[in-house]
């Protein structure tokens, strides 16, 4: 866990506990829904990569007084079983998928369709909003190298620049490597797309 002096959560939402527990997020986009008599989410993610021996664990602890703050798809994989897990966790929706084989990604869309409906305004179906396209681009990636994944792949995903709405290398918004700054800079100068999307883009 990372963190500024006097910050008791991972400011990078990544974590690695000593029960061989992994958690990082990737922040759900247009998400709607608040609960002012919940715990807040710093303090229980804080607590469940503390304590937290398994991805059940991880779960209970999350759910336990959900606020609704700062949803998330939450990433998790335990190093003592080699299963990983994609929690999506909404207010009042939350869904958990797991496996052994396989790998989950996320870039801040959400995935669960009745949490999408329920506490969202996200449009799945709009293909160049970024979290869409950076779907895209990341399933493409993953079914090319599936079982051939290692860090160095890894890390050259999230430098990826391949923009599959304009279907060539041109770091964005869009990108995995979540240059929203580029998109902005070209929107401002006039050379760019004539709408920024509002959703949040980071590099998860």
């Amino acid at each position: 866990m990372d963190g500024l002096p006097g910050v008791i959560t991972s400011d990078d939402d990544f974590g690695v506990n000593a029960r061989g527990l992994l958690v990082t997020e990737t922040t759900i986009a247009q998400f709607e829904g608040w609960d002012p008599e919940g715990k807040p989410e710093f303090s229980r993610s804080r607590k469940a990569l503390q304590y937290s021996d398994s991805i059940d664990d991880f779960v209970k602890i999350m759910l336990d007084g959900n606020n609704g703050g700062y949803a998330n798809d939450w990433l998790l994989g335990d190093n003592k079983t080699g299963e990983i897990a994609l929690f999506e966790l909404g207010l009042k929706e939350h869904s958990v998928r797991r496996t052994k084989d396989g790998c989950f990604v996320g870039s801040n869309f959400p995935v669960d369709p009745k949490l999408i409906k329920a506490e969202t305004t996200f449009d799945p179906t709009k293909k160049e909003s970024s979290p869409n396209a950076r779907r895209t681009r990341w399933e493409q990636l993953m079914s090319e190298h599936r079982g051939k994944i290692d860090l160095d792949a890894a890390k050259r995903f999230e430098t990826d620049v391949f923009d599959v709405i304009e279907k060539k290398a041109g770091a964005n918004d869009r990108t995995l490597c979540g240059r929203v700054e580029v998109s902005l800079a070209a929107f401002r100068s006039g050379i760019g797309r004539r709408s920024i999307p509002a959703e949040p883009c980071r590099r998860k």
